[in-house]
C-alpha cells in the first residue's frame, strides 16, 4: 500500500511532528510504502530527511516538497488543518486526517479558526489522538473517529530514582511562543510559589530563555533523556495546555513525577486523578496545588505511584503501531465498527484556590465536565 503523510517541515523540539514521523515509521513497519509530502516550503527534501533523522532519531522515510503529483497514493493522510484541504481533493481511494489538537483553536475567531473547524468536515476518516478530541469531533462535527491513547517512549520515560530522593524543585514547560501553553498563567502561578516557598527551585524547561522577576534555572530545550533526569529529580511538575493534552505529563508520571495542568473539559478525558491534580484556571489554584504537592508527602507519593501505574502499559510503541492499526482499519472498512462514547476517567474535585471557593466558579467547573456529555 502507497502512502502519502501531509506534514508540516521539521522543527526541533516539536512533539507532534516526533509523532507524525513515528508514525510513518510504524506504517513501514506494516509493510507500507510511505512518503511525507512537506507542506511548508523547504530547500531539499534529502536535507528534510536528515533533519527527521537528527531531530526525531526516525529514518527510512521517503520525502517530497509540495506541490506534488499525489494520485498514485492509496492513502493521503493529512496532519494540519490547512493539509486536509490537499487530502480531499487529492483523489486518493483513501483520505484520512491525524488529528493531534483542536488546532481550529490556534487561531482568534476569524477565518482561521473558520477554517480550521471546516477541515473536520471534508469527510476525512478522522483518527485523534487522545479520547477528548475523539468526543469533541464526534459530538461537535460529528465525526466517528479512531482513537489513540497517549504513549511514552518507556526505554527513556522511567522511574529510577527513589521518591524520597527527589529534591524540593518545581519543573515547568514553558513556551511563549504556543499560546496555548499560556505562558503567563504558568509564571504568575510559578512566581506564587517561590513568593510563599523560597527555598522551592524552579526549573523551566522547552523554549529560550526570557526575563523574570522571581529566581529561576532556565534550560531550554534540552534531550529526552535530559528530560526523564530533571522529572525523576523534581516533585512536581507543570504543563498546561489549554487544547487537547500535551503529551508531556504523560512523560512527566511516567518518571513518578507528579503533575498538574488545568481543569477543563479537554484535561478530563485523558488524565487520571491517580497522577496528576487538574486546577482552575487561576494563578491561585495552580499555585495552591503545586504548594501542595510539595508540602504534602502522602499525597505527593500518591500522586507519584498512581502516575507511574498509570503508564506502565503505555508504551509508545502500542501508540505508533494503533495507529498503524487505525489505518489499515480504515482502508479495510471505512469508519470504526463500535461507536465509542468516551467518559472522563478523571474523577477529582477541581483544585480550587481558598479565594476562588464560589459559585460562580463551581458553575464554570461543571460546565467543564459535562459540556461533552451525550444528548
Amino acid at each position: 500500500m502507497r502512502i502519502a503523510i501531509l506534514s508540516p517541515a521539521p522543527i526541533k523540539g516539536s512533539g507532534g511532528l516526533r509523532t507524525i514521523f513515528s508514525y510513518g515509521a510504524a506504517l513501514m513497519a506494516r509493510g507500507s510504502a510511505v512518503d511525507v509530502v512537506v507542506i511548508d516550503p523547504i530547500d531539499d527534501p534529502q536535507s528534510v530527511s536528515r533533519q527527521v533523522t537528527d531531530f526525531y532519531t526516525v529514518n527510512g522515510l521517503g520525502f517530497k516538497s509540495w506541490p506534488c503529483d499525489l494520485s498514485g497514493y492509496d492513502v493521503v493522510i493529512a496532519t494540519r488543518w490547512d493539509t486536509a484541504v490537499i487530502a480531499r481533493d487529492s483523489g486518493a481511494s483513501h483520505r484520512l486526517y491525524l488529528v493531534q489538537d483542536y488546532e481550529a483553536g490556534f487561531n482568534p475567531m476569524g477565518d482561521g479558526f473558520v477554517f480550521g473547524e471546516a477541515s473536520y468536515l471534508y469527510g476525512l476518516q478522522t483518527i485523534t489522538l487522545g479520547r477528548w478530541l475523539s468526543q469533541r469531533l464526534k459530538r461537535e462535527f460529528g465525526n466517528t473517529p479512531y482513537s489513540i491513547d497517549f504513549g511514552v517512549d518507556r526505554g527513556v520515560y522511567r522511574t529510577y530514582k527513589s521518591f524520597y530522593d527527589r529534591e524540593l524543585t518545581v519543573c515547568a514547560i514553558v513556551q511563549p511562543e504556543k499560546p496555548r501553553r499560556c505562558t503567563r498563567l504558568a509564571l504568575e502561578a510559578l512566581g506564587i510559589v517561590k513568593a510563599r516557598l523560597p527555598k522551592v527551585r524552579i526549573r523551566l524547561f522547552g523554549g529560550e530563555p526570557i526575563d523574570l522577576w522571581f529566581e529561576t534555572e532556565q534550560l531550554g530545550i534540552i534531550s529526552p533523556r535530559e528530560l526523564a533526569g530533571l522529572y525523576n529529580e523534581a516533585l512536581a511538575g507543570l504543563c498546561i495546555s489549554s487544547s487537547n493534552p500535551s503529551r508531556v505529563p504523560f512523560e512527566m508520571m511516567s518518571c513518578g513525577l507528579p503533575t498538574v495542568d488545568l481543569y477543563r473539559n479537554n484535561t478530563i478525558y485523558d488524565f487520571p486523578s491517580e497522577g496528576m491534580l487538574l486546577a482552575h484556571q487561576t494563578p491561585e489554584s495552580i499555585a495552591s496545588a503545586l504548594i501542595e504537592i510539595v508540602t504534602n508527602e502522602e499525597l505527593a507519593y500518591n500522586l507519584s505511584q498512581g502516575g507511574q501505574a498509570f503508564m506502565e502499559d503505555r508504551p509508545f510503541q502500542a501508540e505508533a503501531m494503533g495507529f498503524a492499526n487505525a489505518v489499515y482499519a480504515a482502508v479495510r472498512n471505512g469508519s470504526p465498527n463500535d461507536d465509542v462514547s468516551w467518559e472522563p476517567i478523571y474523577y477529582s474535585e477541581p483544585w480550587i484556590a481558598d479565594v476562588y471557593q464560589r459559585r460562580d466558579v463551581e458553575a464554570h467547573m461543571r460546565y467543564h465536565r459535562h459540556m461533552l456529555d451525550q444528548p
